[in-house]
């Protein structure tokens, strides 16, 4: 079947402002989604698949813009809630947090935009993750030449919401790997990461290889089959976080700065 160009198609969190109704959907889509540790017993995406894949977004130059991700949930959303990220620099990691419907009604729409793209059982382009931040200024040239291409390939290798398109963060240039602590999602540098007995290579981008993996879950039997947080529950902050992960054994502690400016005169 050959490929039929599209008018611009307009996707929430992309080139259309978020309305309820739209968050409302990501809510439900998110929860329609396989759980990490099913799609671990699964086989991984192929190198046929994530080469065209990959390849289309090195052909449209957009390489380090976009990516591609095989579509997961990490257990079931709390009523009426959205998952939404935040990136850090220091320590470098990824937080995202469930957030309720009523809460992002009042956020400033302008600083949130869709993070993970895939197709609905309507066949629609829909964002079932979002990220805090200003959407990256390519994104009118992304809509509009990438996506009528990528819904045609999602459909040609029936791949329906398996595959997701990830807007990529300016804020990481190395694999991050995540760890589920409670009911948030967090994304830290893989070399910090204590591996675990279970992991799966989930986020790729295009490379001159064809295609590398930039993110890994990393886990146990567990799984999360419910990721509802406590309502009374306070987070703690970034800093308490981390400290958390290491006495957990699941993160390495950070490195002093002198240690590693050493490193690099070795």
């Amino acid at each position: 079947m050959a490929f039929m160009p599209q008018g611009c198609i307009k996707v929430p969190g992309l080139n259309q402002r978020i309305t309820d109704p739209d968050l409302t959907k990501s809510f439900e889509f998110y929860n329609k989604l396989p759980e990490i540790l099913e799609v671990f017993k699964r086989p991984q995406l192929s190198k046929i698949v994530l080469n065209k894949f990959c390849g289309l977004i090195r052909e449209l130059g957009l390489d380090g813009h976009v990516g591609v991700h095989e579509s997961h949930s990490h257990g079931t959303l709390a009523d009426n809630h959205v998952m939404i990220g935040e990136d850090f620099e220091k320590p470098l990691c990824r937080r995202i947090q469930q957030v309720p419907l009523s809460k992002v009604a009042n956020m400033d729409f302008s600083n949130i935009y869709g993070r993970l793209f895939a197709l609905d059982d309507d066949g629609l382009f829909h964002p079932y993750e979002y990220q805090r931040g200003t959407i990256p200024e390519n994104i009118q040239e992304l809509v509009s030449k990438l996506i009528p291409r990528y819904i045609h390939l999602v459909k040609t290798h029936n791949l329906g919401s398996t595959i997701s398109l990830e807007i990529l963060s300016k804020t990481f240039s190395q694999p991050m790997s995540e760890i589920v602590w409670q009911s948030e999602v967090t994304l830290w540098e893989s070399k910090r990461v204590m591996q675990r007995n279970l992991t799966r290579a989930t986020g790729f981008i295009a490379s001159h290889e064809g295609y590398a993996c930039s993110s890994n879950w990393v886990g146990t039997e567990k799984g999360h089959a419910e990721v509802i947080p406590d309502p009374g529950s306070k987070l703690p902050d970034l800093y308490e976080l981390e400290n958390q992960l290491v006495l957990e054994g699941s993160l390495r502690p950070r490195e002093p700065p002198g240690q590693r400016h050493l490193k690099s005169l070795l």
